[in-house]
């Protein structure tokens, strides 16, 4: 056997040392570890701070005020800010109708689905009456499974209240209204 074939042998077969083998396992360790805590870094991180328009809209309280910022902005198609705009109305009305409807407009053109779906769905199940489906501001959105979708639960909502309606043969009315229009609750006026 050549000496060079020899010399070359002893290092391919030969055992490794147990210090050499200890920190490359300890190096293989670590970065695995680090990886995994970086991945569950990234899946809860904090919320993105505020913009400066919205520490600025944090601070009306004023609706009329409000939405006239949010008609300048839709006007200009900064759709961000009126997002924006939206949101702070909803922080100060939470169960209003219209500005859940505006904001997932305002979702919708800012390609947000997800956002813009999760309102709908809460208008819906509101069981109010909407049909998004007219409106141009849901193109961006239209064409997806998830739309389509929504709108036939919303067609339901819409034909359910219309049934209920014709169903009803008249509106329940308080004893006081049944009364004569000069006694009420047994008083005369």
């Amino acid at each position: 056997m050549p000496a060079a074939a020899y010399h070359f042998k002893h290092y391919a077969t030969g055992p490794m040392k147990s210090k050499p083998l200890v920190i490359c396992l300890s190096a293989a360790a670590l970065w695995c570890a680090s990886s995994s805590l970086f991945a569950q870094a990234l899946s809860n991180a904090p919320a993105p701070l505020p913009t400066d328009t919205q520490m600025e809209l944090a601070k009306i309280e004023d609706l009329n005020a409000l939405m006239q910022r949010a008609d300048r902005y839709k006007a200009e198609k900064d759709m961000r800010r009126y997002s924006y705009v939206m949101e702070r109305m909803l922080q100060l009305r939470p169960y209003s109708p219209t500005f859940l409807y505006r904001l997932s407009e305002a979702y919708a053109i800012l390609d947000q689905k997800t956002k813009a779906y999760d309102l709908l769905i809460k208008i819906q199940k509101q069981g109010l009456a909407i049909n998004p489906d007219l409106d141009k501001d849901f193109d961006p959105i239209r064409a997806t499974p998830a739309f389509s979708t929504l709108l036939r639960a919303c067609k339901t909502t819409r034909h359910r209240g219309a049934k209920a309606r014709r169903r009803s043969p008249s509106v329940i009315r308080p004893s006081y209204l049944k009364a004569s229009p000069t006694t009420v609750n047994g008083n005369a006026f």
